[in-house]
């Protein structure tokens, strides 16, 4: 019975952790091409992970608080970067928001919203955005070609947005 009880729980946390690893996804994520909707991403549904080296899984953007923070290698690592914060921050200076939007102008914004319709935040012909607590500032750097993508130099991982022509934002 133990030895059962035991396979079961190792299968269960097995499982469990998989499903944590495989949230994250290693294609870039790309921007709305122009003249499309905006894409809407509410915090907890987004995280993009370099590709692995050697097996290892090196760093995380993800938007699953409330805030946009870039941690190194697997779940549980160091907090590296987030939005507002800088690069090794203090988490209570990073921005919190209810909304991420991928803008067909090419800018990453944070929306922190107070009772306003979630699904309309990043529609482009709404009048109530929320309030915008922070921007990437690449409005105007979409070429139908942008993407977000997580970038490991062999030293640090970095959270990037690249066009046709290179990186447009790098943190």
């Amino acid at each position: 019975m133990k030895l059962r009880l035991s396979l079961f729980l190792f299968l269960a946390c097995s499982l469990l952790a998989g499903t944590a690893t495989a949230q994250c996804s290693t294609a870039p994520r790309a921007f709305p091409i122009r003249q499309n909707p905006d894409i809407m991403l509410p915090f907890g549904t987004f995280c993009i992970a370099n590709a692995e080296v050697g097996g290892v899984q090196g760093g995380r953007l993800r938007w699953g608080t409330g805030g946009l923070e870039l941690f190194d290698t697997d779940d549980g690592g160091k907090l590296l970067w987030c939005a507002g914060g800088g690069r090794n921050p203090n988490p209570i200076n990073c921005t919190r928001g209810n909304t991420l939007c991928l803008q067909q102008d090419g800018n990453m914004v944070i929306y922190a919203n107070q009772g306003t319709n979630l699904a309309k935040v990043c529609d482009n012909g709404a009048t109530d955005h929320g309030v915008a607590v922070w921007a990437s500032n690449t409005q105007g750097k979409n070429d139908d070609h942008e993407v977000l993508g997580v970038l490991d130099n062999s030293t640090d991982e970095h959270a990037f947005i690249q066009n046709r022509s290179g990186i447009v934002w790098i943190r």
